[in-house]
């Protein structure tokens, strides 16, 4: 029988430790450019990622999944991933860095990835706002 008096029980602090994991875990995704770096076609280099939320999702969806913009030399792709098994689950958008624009303000911003398929906004929220002005810096080629 589980006795939630205690955390020596091991039942409960297996569940805790493996809650805790996942929660330390998630979002290593785009956190890491090494694994950003592996999405992307040989000869692509990463300039910036930002976090952001998943276009037209609802809060149920936003907590089971993430998402993140990675700015590259030549394009800018939009990635879904799951954030529970924290992998990377499909590429949502994707076009050339010329086509693409991206707004900044102190609550956040958003990011539009034009492509043949239309537009597709990536909102930023103020936790995020951090990495939107590296990304800013690097589409507008401000050093």
């Amino acid at each position: 029988m589980l006795n939630l008096d205690t955390a020596t029980d091991p039942v409960f602090f297996g569940v805790w430790m493996g809650v805790a994991a996942t929660i330390h875990h998630s979002g290593q995704s785009w956190k890491r450019r090494a694994r950003v770096q592996s999405l992307l076609e040989p000869g692509d280099t990463v300039r910036a990622v930002v976090p952001a939320q998943l276009p037209g999702a609802t809060a149920r969806q936003r907590i089971a999944r993430g998402c993140f913009v990675v700015l590259t030399d030549r394009q800018m792709l939009g990635y879904e991933y799951n954030r529970s098994l924290d992998v990377t689950v499909r590429c949502l958008a994707i076009a050339e860095r010329a086509d693409c624009a991206a707004t900044s303000d102190p609550g956040g911003g958003t990011i539009t990835v034009h492509s043949e398929a239309g537009e597709r906004p990536f909102t930023v929220s103020a936790r995020g706002w951090r990495a939107l002005q590296q990304f800013l810096a690097e589409l507008n080629g401000v050093k």
